[in-house]
């Protein structure tokens, strides 16, 4: 599960030399992905970028987006 409003900025984060950065490896490992509060994120520009920024690192992972009404 991603959350949309942050996640730019969490694979974005500069870590420690040695230090693995969380957000990137759960999204390289993930089986599927989840983008949670889409609710908060009303840019389709925005939308756009991070879900191609998600492909960029897991290209086999489907993408569904959700929200607060999320079936």
């Amino acid at each position: 599960m991603v959350d949309a409003k942050h996640i730019m900025q969490h694979l974005d984060d500069k870590k420690a030399e040695g230090v693995v950065n969380e957000s990137q490896q759960q999204v390289v490992y993930a089986d599927r992905i989840i983008l949670n509060k889409m609710d908060l994120v009303k840019d389709e520009e925005e939308i756009k970028a991070f879900e191609c920024r998600i492909a960029d690192v897991n290209k086999f992972a489907p993408i569904k987006q959700c929200d607060q009404k999320c079936d």
